[in-house]
């Protein structure tokens, strides 16, 4: 099972609210799985919870991921992202916004994908794209400029 799964699994064995978004999340909506976007990270959305951010962190820890976080407390106050790494297997960060969206517009429209028997909670392919430019970096309007017309052949076969 691919690290990914298994964290889709451990995160639903303790019932933790969440949404795949990023490149990793555009990854599921690909036209061609034997060529995926190229990303160094997993990024996941989740609600300002601290409760469901416990949650998380616990699953990440069972699956001996090295987490740098803090008080959930004050993680959620303050809005930051957790990270947990495997290193040379998974960089993951938890993310509590996301531009453009609130968690729960993005949960209302998620799409769930099968994998390996696990579901995965993935944001719409129009939700990634509109935060990722939303968000201005660089690095974001490079992925979109590179990879355009690959996306608008995504967003044409995701609406059907």
């Amino acid at each position: 099972m691919v690290p990914s799964v298994r964290l889709a699994d451990a995160l639903a064995e303790t019932a933790v609210r969440y949404v795949v978004v990023g490149v990793g999340g555009a990854n599921f909506h690909t036209l061609d799985p034997a060529e995926p976007f190229d990303t160094g990270d997993l990024d996941l959305l989740l609600p300002l919870d601290g409760e469901n951010l416990t949650r998380a962190w616990d699953a990440c820890g069972r699956l001996g991921l090295q987490m740098k976080g803090g008080d959930p407390e004050r993680v959620v106050a303050e809005r930051l992202t957790t990270r947990a790494t495997r290193p040379g297997e998974l960089v993951l960060d938890l993310s509590l916004e996301i531009s453009a969206f609130a968690f729960d517009d993005v949960w209302a429209e998620r799409r769930t994908f099968l994998v390996d028997g696990v579901e995965i909670p993935v944001a719409r392919l129009s939700q990634i794209i509109r935060s990722k430019a939303a968000t201005n970096r660089e690095q974001d309007r490079r992925f979109l400029a590179t990879h355009a017309e690959r996306l608008r052949r995504m967003l044409d076969e995701d609406e059907d």
